[in-house]
């Protein structure tokens, strides 16, 4: 069977709600519950943290019941789960604890691998009608929620509004962040799960042309340019440039890199002034004063051969996690600067904790790409990786488990449905 054509779709499958012909009601509808209270839908974080975790625990419960007779999966769940159970009591009693509650550090660094391994189960299990609901599902709710995002940001311009709903809450009170929920307003990190859907909605897009995905692909990008994260928008443009041409196959994908780099060095002359345009360019726009102060920094950055501003923050705080980790490589030591997933893990666990865990990273990582059929899926999964390996190195991610959906689980059931 020829996996870019599009079949005929079976009106008798009903809607994604609904369990007619899914082979694991269970494990389909506990999938889902799992996404949505992991931050598909923000509307539930508005309730108090104990419904959500209940909510999480109730898709979880289903789930397991509906995969608990594979006892393949199970072996590879147990071994997962276990060992990143173990490698997070260490991390969190060596350093994490200083800056996080116990339970909403290991429900949340949890949920991260509870979603790979569901990707792994459904990249294992050919049920073609559950995959097709999730997809549509994960499509339909996204896109809500970039909706009712853009308009709590035309609301309250020149106000971060997303990434007030990050760990911090950006200053703003406990009434305003909730507020904001109720208004289903996109968090920080559904931000970036939304960006990362964009190069698996192109694949299914250019294999199948249903224009109907290049309207969602409009909506999500507006969002996320309303959102004014930078390294959000920054991989956006990668991806929407992507989708006007075809990604190379993977063993290209370093030449690809090399000539990009090749590209910034040539220009990096000419950078600063870029910026200082750029930074001029907005200011007739409303509602961008965020994004445009970014660009200010940067622009001091290169133009005075220093960091500045938040730049020279993250930089700062770079630098304590990689000492922390060259003061005690095995083990890790205390004190982490919270601002890269890559470094903070290095310094709380060391090489002993962090081989594990890039171990089973590799793996799934690994299976994913080998069980994508379409050759576009493939393409556009390798690109996406490159793009959050970057982003593991230059934010901590094990606290948005979302983005986890978006990596690992949305290609899956995307492909070839």
């Amino acid at each position: 069977m020829d996996v870019n054509k599009q079949s005929k779709p079976d009106r008798r499958k009903g809607s994604v709600l609904t369990f007619k012909k899914v082979q694991n009601p269970a494990a389909y509808s506990g999938t889902l519950i799992v996404c949505l209270s992991s931050g598909l839908l923000p509307l539930i974080d508005a309730f108090p943290t104990i419904i959500r975790y209940g909510f999480f625990a109730i898709g979880f419960a289903l789930f397991l019941l509906g995969t608990m007779k594979n006892g393949r999966f199970m072996v590879h769940f147990a071994v997962t789960m276990t060992l990143e159970v173990v490698i997070n009591l260490f991390a969190y009693f060596n350093t994490y604890g200083e800056y996080y509650i116990f339970r909403r550090f290991m429900i949340r660094s949890s949920e991260c691998w509870i979603i790979m391994t569901m990707a792994y189960y459904y990249l294992k299990n050919e049920d073609r009608i559950a995959k097709k609901k999730l997809s549509t599902a994960i499509l339909v709710i996204s896109t809500i929620t970039a909706i009712t995002s853009i308009i709590a940001i035309h609301q309250y311009p020149n106000m971060e509004i997303v990434r007030a709903l990050a760990n911090s809450n950006g200053g703003f009170s406990k009434e305003f962040v909730h507020m904001l929920y109720l208004k289903n307003v996109s968090t920080w990190g559904l931000c970036y799960a939304i960006v990362f859907l964009i190069p698996i909605i192109a694949a299914e897009f250019k294999a199948r042309k249903n224009k109907g995905l290049l309207v969602i692909i409009a909506i999500l990008s507006m969002f996320v340019l309303g959102a004014q994260i930078t390294f959000a928008i920054l991989f956006l443009i990668v991806f929407l440039l992507f989708l006007l041409i075809t990604p190379p196959k993977s063993n290209r994908f370093v030449l690809l890199i090399f000539a990009g780099m090749l590209l910034f060095i040539l220009l990096l002359p000419l950078i600063a002034e870029i910026l200082l345009f750029l930074f001029n360019y907005l200011e007739k726009y409303e509602g961008t004063n965020v994004i445009r102060s970014r660009i200010w920094g940067l622009y001091r950055t290169f133009a005075d051969g220093k960091a500045y501003g938040d730049s020279k923050v993250r930089l700062d705080l770079y630098f304590i996690s990689i000492n922390t980790f060259l003061n005690n490589p095995l083990f890790g030591g205390s004190g982490i600067g919270q601002h890269s997933q890559i470094f903070d893990l290095l310094g709380s666990v060391g090489i002993m904790g962090f081989t594990p865990m890039v171990i089973m990273f590799i793996f799934y990582t690994k299976e994913v790409y080998n069980a994508l059929k379409l050759e576009l899926m493939k393409r556009y999964f390798f690109l996406s990786l490159l793009v959050f390996l970057f982003l593991m190195f230059m934010n901590p991610i094990f606290y948005s488990p979302i983005i986890f959906m978006s990596i690992f689980l949305f290609p899956v059931v995307m492909d070839g449905k």
